[in-house]
């Protein structure tokens, strides 16, 4: 199976109110929630939405970001810039790699969403560059290193 190529290019962090305020209604893409306590970022989660980013993080907003009442909630939007085509589909192959490479198989430092590392499946093989602020992401995420773990 050939390696496709996927870049994603990464925001600057912003508050998740100010991030939900400034979304277009039907905006989709990837998001990457962190926190910071004590002066420290941790990362926390890694999502896709295929539908409207701003409607995901309002529900995360009201269903567990509450459990983090100490801290401030950041998010960075992730915006495919390659490839142009299949745009639905490459949002969610690259959701499942970035949340297994860096949940509880991989790098480890997601807390939120690792529980999808368990039944992660993939129809094509990606490698992944995250460019701008990716902030504990890795740089590149190749799918053939996943075949070994899966």
């Amino acid at each position: 199976m050939r390696t496709k190529l996927i870049r994603i290019l990464w925001s600057l962090p912003q508050p998740i109110e100010a991030v939900i305020d400034s979304l277009k209604g039907d905006e989709i893409g990837l998001y990457y929630i962190t926190r910071i306590y004590n002066g420290k970022e941790k990362s926390l989660y890694v999502g896709e939405s295929i539908s409207s980013i701003k409607s995901r993080l309002i529900d995360h907003n009201k269903n567990w970001v509450h459990n983090y009442s100490h801290s401030k909630i950041y998010v960075r939007i992730g915006k495919i810039v390659y490839p142009r085509q299949n745009i639905e589909n490459v949002i969610q192959q690259a959701e499942k790699a970035l949340i297994f490479e860096h949940g509880q198989y991989g790098t480890k430092v997601l807390f939120e969403n690792t529980a999808s590392t368990k039944t992660y499946t993939y129809d094509e093989i990606y490698k992944i560059i995250n460019e701008g602020d990716r902030f504990e992401l890795n740089y590149e995420v190749d799918m053939n290193n996943h075949k070994d773990i899966y």
